[in-house]
Order: structure tokens, then sequence, then C-alpha cells
């Protein structure tokens, strides 16, 4: 588990991570989002030790990562693999060597059978075995991040540390890798936790999510708790606007935590009561296989009262006078 109480860390005078706290749970797919120079990619690094910080605390199985000594910090930091947004990739060094690379750093002979067993697995996992010889400048962007994935994973990290790990690839790619880490999760038991400001990363793989906005924890909670009702640092973060809504009648908001086979109960409501409304907006999301999201609705005046009693008594959650 990774346990962060109060971390501040400052670059000079400018506060970078301001009393942030957080948990990481064992096995778990992790998210950390927010806006370019939130402090997300710092967090990351300081959980690692490749950057200290000035206040609070660190506690990677109930060790704290600013006490360790030389040899504690570089023993940890072999238990979690960092996945880096621009690869690193050696161009120098083929497929096969690149995913070697912290076995060398280690001391390990990657060509010893045992070793050599691992990287070929892993190149294997990865879907990269018709590449081995192949060098960075004959992949594309999607086969570069395998490999930095391959590469992350030799020395049988606890740990998964990810940055940006599907920026700059297409969608499918992006599906692609995230299926990917998925299979790692499950098949090695390991910790991911992935630093994003791409959303679908968010709600297709990451079983919880924090939000940082300004070096600050803003919010922490399930993806659909963050997204589903978003409070307005993350509605703006989002782009979500209510500026198109109508200016007559009554706008009422309907929210399907759930699934969005609920969203029956709307033609359904029209039949009972025998109203008459507009459709004016809906986000429906796939949030790790289940269907969630809102509807927004507008009503007169006259049918907001029976349909607001409805959609409650439903057990809808529902917004009005937006």
């Amino acid at each position: 588990m990774i346990e962060i109480r109060h971390l501040t860390k400052r670059f000079g005078d400018l506060t970078v991570l301001d009393d942030v706290s957080l948990t990481i749970h064992d096995g778990e797919i992790y998210g950390i989002i927010g806006q370019s120079g939130a402090g997300k990619s710092t967090l990351l690094r300081c959980i690692n030790g490749l950057e200290p910080y000035q206040g609070g605390s660190i506690t990677v199985d109930g060790r704290e990562v600013a006490a360790l000594g030389t040899q504690e910090l570089h023993a940890l930091q072999k238990t979690m693999g960092m996945i880096f947004q621009n690869f690193n990739l050696l161009s120098r060094l083929n497929v096969y060597d690149n995913v070697a690379l912290p076995m060398r750093f280690a001391g390990l002979n990657p060509r010893q059978p045992e070793n050599k067993k691992r990287i070929l697995e892993l190149i294997d996992l990865v879907g990269l075995s018709d590449k081995l010889k192949a060098r960075p400048s004959d992949l594309s962007g999607g086969q570069m991040k395998r490999v930095a994935i391959a590469r992350a994973l030799v020395l049988k990290p606890r740990f998964l540390l990810c940055d940006e790990a599907t920026s700059a690839l297409d969608p499918r790619i992006t599906q692609g890798i995230l299926s990917l880490l998925n299979t790692i999760r499950d098949e090695m038991n390991i910790t991911i936790v992935v630093v994003t400001h791409q959303m679908e990363v968010v709600k297709q793989i990451c079983e919880r999510v924090s939000f940082l906005k300004n070096s600050r924890l803003i919010q922490e909670g399930l993806p659909e708790e963050l997204f589903v009702m978003p409070n307005e640092d993350i509605r703006a973060f989002l782009g979500k606007t209510d500026e198109n809504l109508p200016q007559h009648g009554r706008n009422i908001r309907v929210y399907f935590m759930d699934n969005a086979s609920e969203a029956n109960l709307i033609s359904h409501m029209a039949r009972v009561l025998n109203v008459d409304f507009s459709i004016c907006r809906a986000d429906m999301e796939d949030f790790r296989g289940k269907m969630m999201g809102s509807m927004t609705l507008n009503v007169t005046e006259a049918d907001a009262p029976r349909v607001l009693e409805y959609l409650k008594n439903a057990g809808c959650v529902v917004e009005e006078g937006i």
C-alpha cells in the first residue's frame, strides 16, 4: 500500500504539491488527473524517490520514502517500474536490449537463460515478439510505449507507475494499451498508478481517481462519482457547461448512477404522466463496462412538479433549476 499524508513539494519558492493526502491500495489501478502543471508527474516522482519533498510523508508498505538510505531507496525503486511520458528508449538499442536495460543496471546478465526467458515472455506479453531486433526508429508510437511497459516490468516490480501512458496515441492504440495494463494487473497482481489528462483512460481502467488542481487535491473517489456528478472544478476541467440550455420552462437533470437501462423510465414517465418534454442533453459513458451518466430535460413550469415527484419516487437523483 502507498500512503501519502499532507505531502508538500516545492521547487524554490514555487509550491508544486500542497498538503496532498491519498491512499493507493494493493492491486488496484489508481488514476491521478488534472491540468498540466497541477503536480501530477511530480507526485509520481516523489512516490518512487526521484524527487525529495519538504513536508508530509509517503510510506510504501509502511516505510517512509524520505527516511530511506541510498541502498534502501534503490531497493525500493526496483519494486517500482516506471513508464515515462517520452518513452526514454535508447535509440541505439533494439527492442530486446531496451527491455533488458534495467537488468544490466541491476548487475544481471540478460543473456542468462532465466533472465532471457523473462525478457522474451514480457516482449511476447506486449505483443512485440516479431520486433526483437527492431530499433525505436522502426517502431510506431504505440509499439514504443509497449517496449517501455515491458522494460518497466522486467525486474518484477510490485508497482507500475505510468506517466501519461497513452499520450499522443490514437484511440485504437490507446484502447490496446489500456487492455494491456488491465491484463498486466490481473496476471501479475501488481498495483498500477496512472497519471493522465485523458478521461477515457480513467473511465476505462481506473478503480479510483484523484483530481489535482493548482497543486492541491480537490477530490478523490470512484471515477463515476467524480464525472457523472462533477463539482464545479471538475466540470470546468471536463469543459462541461450549461450555456446552451433553454431559458424557458424548467431544466431538470436526471443522474443514472447504476446502469443506463434506468433511462427507460424517462419514456415510461412520458406515457404515465402524459407530458411532453425536450431532451436537451444526454451524457452516457462507459465506466469499466457499466453505462452511467445524466440526461437533462426541459419541461414546462406547469408540468415540473409532477415530473420531479415521479423521478424522486422512482429513486432518481435529480437536479433542478440548472
